[in-house]
C-alpha cells in the first residue's frame, strides 16, 4: 500500500514522520497514519498476497523424513515491482510440515532482483511426516514479514512415506538410508566376525583389519559379511520394488530386509553399505542404468556395492565422473561387488575390472560415498 500528501495544510504523519513533499510511501501493515487529528491504523488480510512483491523459490521436489537431512536450496531471488522494502524477514513455510528460519534483509530497492546468500533452513514436523502413508502434495507459501507473498512460478512439494526414495532429483538422499548403527546391521556385524577369524589370520574383529597387512584384506572383510549374509540369513533377491512410481520407490530398512528375508538390488545395497560402515570400511553404492522400460519408458536401474581399499579419494558427495571411476577401477583403488549374489549364489560375486562395469551400465554411472558428507 501506497500513501502520498497532496499538499496538505499540517501534513501527514507515517509513525512520527511526516511524509509532506516526499512523495509516494510504503505504508507497512499495523503502522498508525496520522491525518490532522484523526489516525489511522492500517490492516490488511494476511492470508492474501502482499501487492508489488513476489518471490522465487527454488527447491528440491520431493522430501520425507528420512531425507530431511539433505539441505534445500531454498530462496533464491525476491523482487519488488512498486517501492523498496527495509528490514525484511523472509520466510517459507509448507503448512503442516515445515518452516523456514527467518534471514533478515536490509534493503530491497524496487525494481531489482535480490539474491539471499545465507539460504534459511526448514524447521520439520517430523511427527507429521513420519505419519505419512501415502505421497501427498503440498503447496508451499513465501512469507516476508509475517505477509504472505506470491511465488512465482507456483510450487508444489511432493511428500513421500518415509520410506520413499525418490531416485530423479535428489539421489544423493540415498545415504541417509545407510545406518550403520541399526541393530539388525550390528548383529550381522557380530556373526560376521567369525567368517572374519577363519578367513583373516590374527584377527578378532574388523577393527583388527585395518592394522592387517594381507593384501587381501579388504576382500576378505567384504567375503566375511558377504559369507555371513548369504549362510545365515537366506536372503531372497527381488527384481521389482515393493511400491514403484516413475520417480520414486519404496525403500525397505535393514531390519525388514533381514526380517522379511528379501529385497531389491538397492535394498541389499544398502544393507551392505551399512555393514561396511560398520566394519570401519568406506563403501560406496554405485547405480548404473541398464536400460529402459519399453512399457513405461522408464529407466532400469542397477546398484552394486564398492568398498575403497584406503580412505575415499572423492573430494564430493556423488561422482558423476566417468573418467574418474574407469581410472580408480582399472587401479584396483576400488573392490567392487553385486549385492544380488548373495542370496542366490554361493560364488562370490566381484567386478573389479572397469569393462565390466562399463558394459552393465554403457548409458550413464551415478555412484554415491558413505561416510558423509552425504550422497550420489
Amino acid at each position: 500500500m501506497l500513501v502520498e500528501d497532496l499538499g496538505s495544510a499540517f501534513g501527514t504523519f507515517v509513525g512520527d514522520v511526516n511524509i509532506k513533499g516526499k512523495g509516494k510511501i510504503a505504508l507497512a501493515p499495523r503502522t498508525a497514519l496520522r491525518i490532522g487529528n484523526t489516525i489511522l491504523w492500517v490492516e490488511r488480510d494476511a492470508t492474501s498476497p502482499l501487492p508489488g512483491t513476489y518471490v522465487t523459490i527454488k527447491c528440491l521436489p520431493a522430501i520425507n523424513d528420512s531425507l530431511i537431512h539433505a539441505d534445500l536450496p531454498l530462496f533464491s531471488e525476491i523482487y519488488d515491482s512498486n517501492a523498496p522494502l527495509a528490514n525484511v524477514e523472509p520466510t517459507v513455510r509448507l503448512p503442516g510440515y515445515a518452516e523456514s528460519t527467518r534471514v533478515a534483509v536490509q534493503a530491497i530497492s524496487g525494481k531489482n532482483l535480490l539474491r539471499i546468500n545465507c539460504l534459511p533452513r526448514f524447521r520439520f514436523e517430523r511427527r507429521s511426516l513420519q505419519e505419512l502413508a501415502e505421497p501427498a502434495t503440498v503447496p508451499l507459501e513465501a512469507w516476508i514479514n509475517d505477509e504472505r507473498v506470491e511465488l512465482r512460478p507456483p510450487i508444489e512439494i511432493l511428500l513421500l512415506p518415509t520410506a520413499a526414495w525418490h531416485c530423479a532429483d535428489h539421489e544423493f538422499a540415498l545415504a541417509g538410508f545407510v545406518m550403520p548403527k541399526s541393530d539388525a546391521v550390528i548383529e550381522v556385524g557380530d556373526r560376521a566376525r567369525f567368517e572374519l577369524r577363519r578367513l583373516l589370520k590374527g584377527a578378532q574383529g574388523f577393527a583388527d583389519a585395518l592394522e592387517s597387512n594381507d593384501p587381501k584384506v579388504v576382500e576378505n572383510t567384504l567375503k566375511a559379511l558377504y559369507l555371513c549374509l548369504q549362510e545365515r540369513y537366506g536372503i531372497t533377491y527381488e527384481f521389482e520394488p515393493r511400491t514403484y512410481a516413475r520417480d520414486w520407490q519404496l525403500v525397505r530398512f535393514h531390519h525388514e530386509v533381514l526380517d522379511e528375508l528379501q529385497g531389491t538390488c538397492i535394498d541389499l545395497a544398502l544393507v551392505f553399505a551399512a555393514c561396511l560402515e560398520n566394519a570401519y570400511r568406506d563403501p560406496l553404492i554405485i547405480v548404473v542404468e541398464i536400460g529402459r522400460d519399453d512399457i513405461g519408458g522408464t529407466t532400469i536401474q542397477h546398484a552394486v556395492v564398492g568398498c575403497w581399499r584406503s580412505s575415499s579419494r572423492a573430494s564430493e558427495a556423488v561422482i558423476r565422473h566417468q573418467t574418474k571411476m574407469r581410472q580408480w577401477l582399472k587401479a584396483r583403488e576400488i573392490v567392487v561387488i553385486d549385492s544380488k549374489g548373495f542370496p542366490r549364489t554361493k560364488r562370490f560375486l566381484v567386478v573389479c575390472r572397469s569393462h565390466r562395469v562399463r558394459r552393465r551400465g554403457r548409458r550413464s554411472w551415478k555412484t554415491i560415498l558413505w561416510p558423509t558428507p552425504l550422497i550420489l
